[in-house]
C-alpha cells in the first residue's frame, strides 16, 4: 500500500461538496484538512483541480501524522492552495477560523474524531474542527474514513459501538457528512478462485478483476490472502460475507 495516496471516492465526495458549495452566493474560502489515513492509490485530486479552476478558493492544512504518511508536496501541487497551514500553526486558529467560511475533512481518522467527541482538542484537527463547529460554521466530514480500515469495517461489535457513538455526538454539534460518491457501488463481482482444499480462496489477482468501489460478497468459509485484502481496501471494495 502506497502511503501517499488518498482514496478516490472519497476526493470525489469532497469535490461534489466543493461543487455545491462554489454554486450557492458566495462560495466563500474553504479550509480542507488531512490526517493520517489513507486507503487507496489514485490521480492526485483531479476532480478539486476543476473546481479551483470554477473559482473555488481554498486553504489546505495537515495533521502531524499526515505530514508524515501523505504526499502533502504533491497535494500542494496540484492544488495550489492559497495558504497551507501545519500543526504548528495551531497558534493561529483564531485567524484560520476567521477567514474561512467553510472546512472539510476528508479522511477522518477514529483518533480525531474520538478527540472532538471528547472535547480534547490538543492538536491542529481536532482544534480546527472544535471551533468551526463552535461557531455554527459549515463542517463536513467523511465519517466512512472513520468507519473503515484499509476500505474494511471492523467486526468488533463494541468498537463500531463507540465509533458510531462519537460519530452522534460530532453530529449533534453540527458536523455534516460529506456525500456518497457519484459513481454507485455495483451488485457483487461473481469470482471463481482457485480452490484450496474444500474452501475458495480470493487473491490479490480475483479483486485486480473487479471495479473500484465494488462491492465483493464471500461465501462462509471463503479464505482471502492478506495481498488481497490490502489490494481491496486500495481500490475501496467493501467486502461482505454471507451469514
Amino acid at each position: 500500500m502506497s502511503p501517499t495516496k488518498l482514496t478516490s471516492s472519497v476526493l470525489d465526495r469532497l469535490g461534489n461538496t466543493a461543487y455545491r458549495r462554489s454554486k450557492e452566493r458566495d462560495g466563500g474560502k474553504a479550509l480542507l484538512l488531512f490526517c493520517g489515513a489513507f486507503e487507496e492509490r489514485t490521480p492526485l485530486l483531479d476532480r478539486l483541480q476543476v473546481l479551483i479552476g470554477q473559482g473555488q478558493r481554498i486553504s489546505l492544512g495537515f495533521s502531524f501524522m499526515a505530514e508524515k504518511i501523505l504526499d502533502t508536496k504533491a497535494i500542494v501541487r496540484s492544488l495550489n492552495p492559497l495558504e497551507v497551514f501545519g500543526e504548528e500553526d495551531v497558534f493561529k486558529m483564531r485567524l484560520i477560523v476567521e477567514t474561512h467560511d467553510w472546512l472539510a475533512v476528508p479522511n477522518i481518522t477514529v483518533n480525531t474524531l474520538s478527540k472532538v467527541a471528547l472535547g480534547m482538542v490538543d492538536s491542529f484537527v481536532s482544534q480546527a474542527l472544535w471551533v468551526f463547529l463552535r461557531q455554527g460554521k459549515k463542517t463536513y466530514l467523511d465519517f466512512r474514513s472513520a468507519r473503515c480500515c484499509w476500505g474494511l469495517e471492523t467486526q468488533n461489535r463494541e468498537m463500531r459501538r463507540l465509533i458510531d457513538q462519537h460519530i452522534e455526538t460530532v453530529t449533534k454539534m453540527g458536523a455534516l457528512e460529506l456525500p456518497a460518491r457519484e459513481t454507485p457501488v455495483t451488485k457483487a463481482q461473481p469470482l471463481e478462485p482457485d480452490k484450496r482444499g474444500t474452501r475458495a480462496v480470493i487473491t490479490e489477482k480475483d479483486v485486480l478483476s473487479l471495479d473500484k468501489g465494488q462491492k465483493l460478497v464471500l461465501e462462509k468459509g471463503t479464505i482471502m490472502t492478506s495481498l488481497a485484502r490490502d489490494r481491496a481496501g486500495l481500490l475501496g471494495i467493501t467486502l461482505e460475507t454471507k451469514k
